[in-house]
C-alpha cells in the first residue's frame, strides 16, 4: 500500500508546489501586445494579450452526447492570416460564446455547411473576436480522440491559453497539504513493511 500511495501523494506534491510558485511569481497577469507574446512565445505564466483576434470560426471542439464540451479557438493577429510558428490557441469559457457555438454545430447538422456559413455571417460578432485575452498559459495537450490531428495540428506543440483563469492558490494549499499527509503515510506504511518481523 505504500508504494501505491506515493505516486498520488508525489503527484499531489509536485502540482500543488507548482500552483504555490505560480501563485508567488505572479501577483498579476503581464501585460503584452500579440506580437510581444509570439516573439517570446512563452510555455507558462499569467498574461493578458492585446491586440489579437479570437477566431471561433476555426475552433477545434469536443462533442459529448451531441454538446459541446471543450471549445478552442485560435488567437491570431487582427490583420488576419496566421503564423503556423505560432500556433496559439484559446480555450473559451465565456457561455454565450459557447452557446452561440453550440447553435453554429446544430445549424451544420442541419442545412450543411451553406447554412453554417450563413449562421456564422449574422453572429459574426461572436465568432471574430477583436479583444484581449487574459489567462494562464500551457504547452502541450492530449489528443485522445484525434480532434487537433483531424484539423491538421500537432497538440503537444501548441500553446494554450485558459481565458478567464488565474493562478489559484487553493490548488497550491491543498494539493500541498494533501501530497504532503499522503506522502508520510506512504512513508510509514513502508516503514512497517520494512522492519516487520520475518
Amino acid at each position: 500500500w505504500g508504494c501505491l500511495l506515493l505516486i498520488p501523494s508525489l503527484f499531489l506534491l509536485t502540482s500543488g508546489a507548482k500552483a504555490l510558485m505560480a501563485m508567488m511569481q505572479y501577483k498579476a497577469p503581464k501585460v503584452v501586445s500579440y506580437a510581444e507574446f509570439t516573439k517570446t512565445m512563452p510555455k507558462s505564466g499569467w498574461y493578458t494579450i492585446k491586440g489579437g483576434a479570437v477566431d471561433v470560426r476555426k475552433a477545434v471542439y469536443w462533442e459529448q452526447n451531441g454538446v459541446c464540451v471543450d471549445v478552442y479557438a485560435p488567437l491570431q493577429p487582427v490583420t488576419g492570416g496566421t503564423n503556423h510558428n505560432n500556433d496559439i490557441y484559446v480555450e473559451i469559457d465565456n457561455p454565450k460564446t459557447l452557446s452561440v457555438f453550440q447553435d453554429l454545430t446544430y445549424a451544420r447538422k442541419k442545412e450543411g455547411e451553406a447554412g453554417a456559413q450563413r449562421f456564422i455571417a449574422k453572429h459574426i460578432d461572436t465568432f471574430l473576436q477583436h479583444r484581449d485575452v487574459s489567462g494562464t498559459i500551457s504547452y502541450g495537450h492530449r489528443d485522445p480522440l484525434g480532434e487537433w490531428s483531424n484539423a491538421g495540428l500537432n497538440a503537444d506543440t501548441l500553446t494554450f491559453v485558459a481565458d478567464g483563469w488565474r493562478p489559484n492558490p487553493l490548488l497550491g494549499y491543498a494539493g500541498t497539504g494533501v501530497g504532503v499527509l499522503l506522502t508520510l503515510l506512504a512513508l510509514s506504511l513502508l516503514a512497517k513493511g520494512l522492519f516487520r518481523p520475518r
